[in-house]
């Protein structure tokens, strides 16, 4: 499983793991456009918890935070959600 984030830091990344097309004019505007696209769908949302209590037990923030297996060359980090 996994999950699509569209995410304009990318052009700020220059690691040898990306293509140079991932940095062209082009690309920088289409992850840009996504993003933006994301962000205004997003903020239609309307839905919110009647206690922030609940907020705080149902975040993925309330789970522990694991460093993936490459972490100290990736900086990735992973929620495992169990239970």
């Amino acid at each position: 499983m996994s999950q699509f984030h569209p995410r304009p830091t990318r052009r700020y990344e220059w690691r040898d793991i990306f293509s140079p097309e991932a940095h062209s004019p082009e690309a920088v505007a289409a992850m840009q456009y996504m993003v933006n696209f994301f962000v205004t769908d997003a903020r239609r949302n309307s839905q919110a918890f009647a206690d922030p209590a609940l907020f705080g037990h149902y975040s993925a923030f309330s789970y522990p935070i694991v460093n993936a297996p490459d972490a100290a060359t990736s900086g990735y980090q992973w929620l495992v959600f169990t239970g």
